[in-house]
């Protein structure tokens, strides 16, 4: 009984939405089955489409779910939102948290391989930093990294960075072989240290990506799936009709369709993940009377919000008595304010 709970929390964390709609036919029946002794496939739909597989371009939110079979992140994020060792075995920060030491885990390598170790993190944390996806400002903290030992590597931050630990859990923190880190083929082809690998031969973009699993993975008694196919149906009325009819197992719902699915005898999951509200300001060579006056009616938005609600803009880095709210986002505000009073 265990191992069956085990098996399904196991291969259900590919998904990364917060509505899961399963078919009872399929995760809990036959895939199921299959998950316990080991083999079968398990099929999703997802509500998105991959851009890119390389790290550097990645995406958060549902995006996750096609990087997940493949990279392996230093952190572990579990279900309850605690941190749980993965690449990375142990981390610490110092007294000023400016500096923090990741332990390594011994004995990886990357499908191609390459051993994973202190270069690959630097090359990948690099490569992040100075890319297009999400997590690129995310590290920006980071003014440089060190390698200390075979297991040991130490980020040095240019101040406090509270969001960084949760940022090596997320897409920014999948590490992908140093051979193909700033390539072409890296897009389209990953390699990583993770469970799975991508099968080309079964995989049409925009269709459907296979992957199968990857036999010499450090934990591969964690995954029971022989293989996981994702299919992007990009409809959430198409999605749900695809597993109702049994050509998925499960896929991401929303509240709209959570009374249809529990109507056709779907299971629905349900997993609250975090969420923020708040005002993004990027300064450039737009018309800045038009974005002041458009900053200003999102700020008076945000402060007419009934009690209860954040009333102000989040970031990653805050001050220490308004956590949340970045120094620049701040300056940058109240020269708004000053534009739209004009």
């Amino acid at each position: 009984m265990r191992r069956s709970v085990l098996a399904m929390r196991r291969s259900v964390r590919v998904l990364s939405g917060l509505l899961v709609l399963v078919a009872l036919g399929g995760c809990d029946g036959a895939a199921g089955s299959s998950a316990e002794k080991g083999g079968g496939t398990l099929t999703l739909a997802t509500a998105v489409d991959i851009n890119s597989f390389a790290p550097a371009d990645s995406r958060d939110a549902h995006y996750v779910q096609f990087y997940q079979p493949v990279y392996d992140s230093l952190i572990r994020i579990a279900p309850d939102g605690s941190y749980q060792p993965m690449l990375a075995t142990a981390w610490q920060y110092d007294a000023a948290r400016t500096d923090l030491r990741l332990t390594l885990r011994g004995g990886v390598s990357f499908t191609d391989g390459t051993p994973f170790d202190g270069n690959a993190v630097k090359a990948n944390l690099e490569a992040v930093a100075q890319g297009t996806g999400t997590s690129a400002p995310a590290f920006a903290s980071i003014k440089d990294i060190t390698i200390s030992g075979k297991t040991g590597v130490d980020l040095h931050l240019s101040r406090p960075d509270p969001g960084l630990i949760r940022q090596l859990g997320l897409p920014g923190g999948m590490m992908a072989s140093p051979r193909v880190i700033g390539t072409e083929a890296l897009r389209t082809t990953p390699v990583g240290t993770g469970p799975y690998t991508l099968d080309a031969k079964a995989t049409t973009r925009t269709v459907q990506y296979t992957y199968i699993k990857n036999p010499k993975y450090w934990d591969a008694g964690a995954y029971p799936y022989d293989r996981i196919v994702l299919k992007p149906i990009l409809d959430g009325t198409a999605r749900l009709n695809a597993i109702r009819s049994g050509q998925v197992d499960g896929g991401i719902g929303d509240a709209t369709t959570i009374a249809t699915a529990k109507g056709a005898g779907l299971k629905v999951l349900q997993s609250p993940g975090p969420g923020f509200q708040g005002l993004f300001l990027r300064p450039g060579r737009q018309d800045r009377a038009r974005a002041g006056r458009r900053a200003g009616t999102a700020g008076d938005q945000l402060r007419d919000r009934p009690e209860g609600h954040p009333r102000h803009a989040l970031g990653r880095q805050g001050h220490a008595d308004r956590p949340g709210v970045q120094p620049e986002v701040e300056r940058l505000g109240r020269r708004t304010e000053r534009r739209v009073r004009l």
